[in-house]
């Protein structure tokens, strides 16, 4: 995710609204929290990308 918002010069704040906070937003970043299902979904019509790119089970 980390190279999405790097190329879309994207701010953890930018995706507050997806991941629902900014703790989470932190703790998904730096790999502990993991996303679910519908975050993926969310963030795959964001980042206009196969939201399996997020899901790691």
């Amino acid at each position: 995710m980390l190279h999405l918002m790097d190329a879309g010069s994207l701010e953890a704040e930018d995706l507050v609204e997806i991941i629902g906070s900014s703790e989470a937003v932190v703790e998904v970043i730096n790999d502990r929290l993991e996303i679910s299902k519908k975050q993926a979904e969310a963030l795959g019509r964001f980042f206009h990308v196969d939201p399996g790119l997020f899901l790691f089970n």
